[in-house]
C-alpha cells in the first residue's frame, strides 16, 4: 500500500479593504476558490492532481489564517493557484503563504508562533493581549487531524 505525501500551506488572509475584513468567508468557500483557480490556471490536470486538496480554516479577529492540505508533489501548483485568487464572494483579497510544513503538527506549532509575532505588534494592555494569545492557541489546537478527512482520500 502506497501512503500518500501531503504538505500543509500555512497562509493568510489578507483583505485589500479594511472594512471587508470583518466580512469572514468560510473555509468551504476557500475551497471552491482554489478549486476555481486551479481549474482556470492549470485546467482538468490540475484539478483531479489536486482531488485531496482540504482547508482548516480558524480565525482570531483581524488575523485570518487557513491551513490548506494538499499532494506533496503538487504543492507548487497548489501555491499558484491560491496567488491568483483575488476574490472570494465579492470580497477583495489576497494570500500570503507563511510557511510550509509536512506535518499537520509543525504546521500548528509554526501557526502558534505567527499569532504569538501578530500579537506583538498590538498595542494593547497584557493581560488583553494574553487572553488572545490563549485563544488563538486553543482555536490552533481544535484544528482537526488529516485522519479526520480520510473519506476525501479515496
Amino acid at each position: 500500500m502506497v501512503r500518500f505525501k501531503n504538505r500543509y500551506l500555512l497562509t493568510q488572509i489578507v483583505y485589500k479593504d479594511w472594512r471587508s475584513s470583518s466580512a469572514h468567508v468560510s473555509a468551504n468557500q476557500v475551497h471552491e476558490a482554489i478549486s476555481e483557480s486551479l481549474a482556470l490556471n492549470f485546467g482538468d490536470f490540475g484539478v483531479g492532481a489536486n482531488g485531496t486538496l482540504n482547508v482548516k480554516r480558524f480565525s482570531e479577529k483581524s488575523k485570518d489564517l487557513c491551513i490548506i492540505r494538499c499532494p506533496r508533489d503538487n504543492m507548487r501548483m497548489v501555491w499558484g493557484a491560491i496567488t491568483f485568487v483575488s476574490n472570494i464572494s465579492g470580497v477583495s483579497l489576497s494570500f500570503n503563504v507563511l510557511h510550509v510544513a509536512g506535518t499537520l503538527k509543525q504546521c500548528k506549532l509554526n501557526a502558534k508562533d505567527q499569532l504569538r509575532e501578530m500579537l506583538k505588534g498590538v498595542e494593547c494592555d497584557t493581560e488583553s493581549s494574553e487572553d488572545e494569545l490563549s485563544a488563538s492557541s486553543e482555536s490552533v489546537e481544535n484544528i482537526e487531524s488529516p485522519e479526520a478527512d480520510s473519506h476525501l482520500d479515496k
